[in-house]
């Protein structure tokens, strides 16, 4: 009997899996990578944070950390704008809303909103308009993100590039502990209310306010932006 001898290549049933293998790890990689993608896009994606006033729905977009978009009804608020945080009770504040109806009033291309940090009845915020005689919007909080807690956390970066830009000694390579205590401060910055926040009508940051805040200093800074 004839037997029909075949040479096989050695390499040939070695060759396949090793090759299968990588193909599936380049595609897991791949694959990884293209999740690892999508989840620094959906971190870094802008947030809505939205308001009611008056049957007005406001929405604030934070473009990363200097720019804010305000939009009412979709429609873009292009003008100088004065955030205002507050609480119904605020001994603190109620020294401020005279000057700022003030403000309101003569200030052409000037908007100021009164933005509560928590959300209350319709009832208790014309009961607090009323009483308090305001004559700017009150924003009420309608989403579960707090845009009061993003300014936060964007003022404490902002004391921490200025903490960093501040030359100090270390003598003997030691660490400073003042410069530690000011960081750890910067990181846990929570401003006494009321706190405000000033942007140009290009929605850019300007300057942000706390502690006893004369009108003619907003009304200066309001000047310098108009130009």
């Amino acid at each position: 009997m004839l037997y029909k001898m075949t040479k096989q290549n050695p390499c040939k049933n070695i060759f396949n899996p090793y090759l299968s293998r990588y193909i599936l790890l380049f595609f897991g990689i791949l694959f990884y990578g293209f999740l690892i993608g999508c989840q620094d896009k959906q971190q870094d994606a802008p947030l809505d944070y939205t308001f009611n006033a008056d049957d007005i729905t406001y929405t604030f977009r934070l473009q990363g950390d200097n720019e804010l978009i305000i939009k009412t009804n979709d429609t873009n608020i292009d003008a100088n704008v004065l955030l205002v945080f507050l609480e119904q009770e605020c001994p603190a504040c109620d020294a401020y809303y005279a000057h700022l109806n003030h403000l309101a009033d003569t200030e052409e291309h000037l908007m100021i909103f009164g933005m509560f940090k928590d959300t209350l009845e319709q009832q208790d915020i014309q009961n607090f308009r009323t009483n308090k005689d305001i004559r700017f919007p009150l924003l009420n909080p309608t989403s579960n993100i707090s845009l009061f807690e993003a300014l936060m956390q964007i003022k404490a970066k902002r004391i921490q590039q200025l903490i960093q830009a501040i030359p100090t000694k270390k003598p003997d390579n030691k660490e400073d502990p003042e410069k530690d205590s000011t960081t750890q401060m910067s990181e846990s910055f929570t401003p006494v209310l009321p706190y405000f926040v000033l942007y140009d009508k290009h929605h850019q940051f300007y300057q942000d306010y706390e502690g006893i805040v004369p009108e003619e200093i907003f009304s200066s800074d309001i000047a310098q932006i108009a130009h």
